[in-house]
């Protein structure tokens, strides 16, 4: 079967590259999803000397996330008039352009026209996010729900990518906040990644496995393609049995998903069905939001600087969200089966983060291991409920609903995490 499928692909891709592709792409769409935001945060150690005094951990997120939501509120009327590729696409090369400029503009204007001029930038980083991330979730619900699994994973890994970048920079350019040598060859390495993801999927569309997939909802077949695929499937059809195109997870005894898909499911009727997991989600978030990063940055460990600490605690997270976003995807947990005690027991957290942040010298709470390890659990809950909610909602829904229920999953995601952005703010002062 494999043979068939490379005979059947684009001569514009190698036999390799192009079945790599169908294994990797969705963690590398996943990874693109939440670039800009990661590399924001990542970096919030750098704004914060450039514009002292304006708690930019508490405030930075407010522009970003506000844009994001209200974005996201049109995001299946947006999809019915801008193709796919011109999202993801469109959406990453601005992301790119703005990120750039960002840093550009924090060296040049450093007072208080750079620092308002700067929330602009980031209130369109949002929306250029929003259009690659909600376009990235939608895309995968297409497809079989091991890469909607992937992409969850790939969402997760990108901060961990991102962080990953900016502890290179600090080890190998310098370790000061204030470094703009540092910060710049962070900002140009992740404009490469973006880049990379632009690339990588033009090259998806590539492939057969693309084509079988979204040929119906960028081209419907035509009547007498149509007559002939079902000819083709009847067991009275006289024609000789030719080999069929074979992946993993697709049912090749069908029509493709995507060419039974012609308008968007309702909004109203999908989001009934799933009622229960949006709301759950939006929770999830707004504890988190409410706690990190500002809360948690809070945290001063004693054996590193500005600069390293930041870098430090937003690698533990990210590294254990995608911990957990991998055993969320994992069928017949506890934790899917009864979600509402996972997401109300988190709530937790915000008595012993609020500790760790306010603690004086000689509390038990100022321990450099209790608030990594506290940090670690956090992350690990997050990232878990966050995959298997989503996965559990796409999952109940039948096939024709399923972009559609993503984008709820998302819209209820934003919400959550404005709610917990403007949470965040009464806890700006607390251990200062």
């Amino acid at each position: 079967m494999r043979e068939e499928l490379i005979r059947h692909s684009s001569p514009d891709v190698s036999v390799n590259e192009k079945l790599k592709l169908e294994d990797y792409y969705f963690y590398v769409l996943g990874t693109a999803g939440l670039l800009s935001w990661n590399t924001l945060l990542s970096a919030v150690d750098f704004f914060d000397s450039k514009y002292p005094n304006r708690n930019v951990a508490f405030f930075f997120p407010i522009p970003y996330f506000v844009s994001c939501i209200t974005l996201n509120t049109f995001i299946v009327q947006i999809s019915q008039r801008i193709s796919l590729n011109k999202r993801l696409m469109g959406g990453l090369a601005t992301m790119n352009a703005i990120v750039f400029l960002m840093f550009l503009n924090a060296n040049i204007f450093a007072g208080g026209f750079g620092y308002f001029l700067l929330l602009f930038m980031i209130l369109m980083l949002g929306v250029a996010n929003i259009l690659v991330e909600a376009s990235c979730l939608g895309f995968a619900a297409m497809f079989p729900a091991q890469e909607m699994r992937k992409m969850q994973t790939g969402v997760a890994t990108s901060g961990l990518i991102v962080i990953s970048i900016r502890i290179l920079c600090l080890i190998v350019v310098g370790d000061e906040s204030t470094d703009s040598v540092s910060l710049g060859c962070y900002f140009v390495l992740i404009t490469g990644v973006t880049s990379y993801c632009i690339i990588q999927h033009k090259k998806f569309t590539k492939t057969e496995f693309y084509r079988v997939h979204m040929k119906g909802i960028e081209q419907p077949p035509n009547e007498y393609e149509l007559a002939e695929r079902l000819s083709s499937d009847s067991p009275t059809s006289s024609k000789p049995d030719s080999p069929k195109k074979e992946f993993p997870g697709i049912n090749s005894n069908r029509l493709p998903v995507s060419e039974t898909v012609v308008k968007k499911a309702p909004f109203n009727e999908v989001f009934r069905s799933i009622m229960k997991y949006p709301f759950l989600l939006g929770l999830i978030y707004l504890q988190t939001l409410s706690m990190f990063p500002g809360v948690t940055l809070k945290k001063h460990l004693t054996f590193a600087n500005s600069a390293w600490n930041v870098a430090i605690l937003i690698f533990i997270y990210n590294l254990f969200d995608v911990v957990g976003r991998h055993f969320g995807g994992v069928k017949e947990t506890w934790g899917k089966k009864y979600p509402e005690f996972v997401v109300l027991g988190r709530s937790l957290f915000f008595f012993t983060f609020l500790k760790i942040a306010s603690a004086d010298t000689n509390s038990i709470f100022n321990n450099d291991f209790l608030a990594m390890l506290n940090l670690t659990v956090f992350a690990f809950l997050n990232g878990y409920c966050t995959a298997s909610l989503i996965s559990s909602a796409v999952e109940l829904v039948s096939e024709q609903k399923r972009e559609t229920a993503a984008f709820i999953m998302q819209l209820s995601l934003y919400i959550g995490i404005a709610a917990g952005t403007f949470s965040a703010l009464p806890f700006r002062n607390v251990g200062n």
